[in-house]
C-alpha cells in the first residue's frame, strides 16, 4: 500500500472495486461524497535514516533537527503526505526541502548523505537504513477502510471487514521492534480509537 493510496479510492470510484484500503493524512478529505470512510488505526510516521546518520542512535528525534535534511517520500502529490511535511516543518521554523521516490529508488536512499525517508512505523527500513520515531508525533497517518455508498456490501460485512483489518493491523505492530517500544513508551496513544 506505501504512504499513499490514492489508486484504490480511483478503483473504488469508478466502481471497479467495492471496498479500499488508504492513508489519509491530517488535512485530506476525500473527494467523492459517497465513499464511507472507516477508521482502522492512526499511526505516527517515523523516518529513515542512514545507519551512519548522526541522529540513527536516538531513541527519537525532534522535527526541527531534521532542518538541513531532505525528505524523500513517494510520488503522489494527492495523497496529502507532502503537505503534511511541509505544514508541521514549517510550524517549527523551516521549510523542507522535499524528493520525491519511486520504489526502486528506496535502497539509493541508504547512500544519500543528509537524506531522511518518511515511513510507515511497521514498515521495515530498507538495507542500511534505521526507522527513528519523531518526538511529539509531529506527522501521523490514518489507515482508513473506504467503501462505495453503492456497494452491494452489507452494513455487518463492513463492519466485520474494519474488525479484522483493525486486529490484522495489531499483529504489525507486534511485528516491528521500533513500533511497538515507541508504543510501550507513550502509553497514552491510542493506535485504534473507536470509528466515529
Amino acid at each position: 500500500m506505501g504512504l499513499d493510496g490514492r489508486t484504490p479510492l480511483a478503483m473504488l470510484t469508478s466502481g471497479d472495486i467495492d471496498a479500499a484500503i488508504a492513508l489519509d493524512y491530517p488535512g485530506t478529505r476525500p473527494a467523492d461524497p459517497d465513499l464511507q470512510r472507516h477508521l482502522i488505526a492512526v499511526e505516527p510516521v517515523f523516518v529513515g535514516v542512514p545507519a551512519t546518520h548522526y541522529l540513527a542512535r536516538r531513541t527519537e528525534i525532534e522535527l526541527a533537527e531534521l532542518a538541513t535534511e531532505t525528505y524523500s517520500g513517494p510520488r503522489d502529490p494527492a495523497s496529502g503526505l507532502t503537505r503534511h511535511v511541509i505544514t508541521e516543518c514549517e510550524r517549527v521554523g523551516y521549510t523542507p526541502r522535499l524528493a520525491d521516490l519511486d520504489h526502486a529508488d528506496l535502497c539509493t536512499v541508504a547512500r544519500r548523505p543528509h537524506t531522511v525517508l518518511l515511513m510507515k512505523p511497521s514498515s521495515q527500513p530498507p538495507a542500511g537504513l534505521v526507522a527513528v520515531p519523531l518526538a511529539g508525533t509531529p506527522l501521523r497517518m490514518d489507515t482508513r477502510l473506504y467503501v462505495s455508498a453503492r456497494t452491494a456490501l452489507t452494513p455487518e460485512a463492513v463492519r466485520q471487514l474494519r474488525t479484522e483489518l483493525v486486529i490484522a493491523q495489531h499483529s504489525l505492530v507486534e511485528a516491528t521492534d521500533v513500533y511497538r517500544a515507541w508504543l510501550e513508551r507513550h502509553p497514552e496513544w491510542d493506535t485504534t480509537p473507536v470509528d466515529p
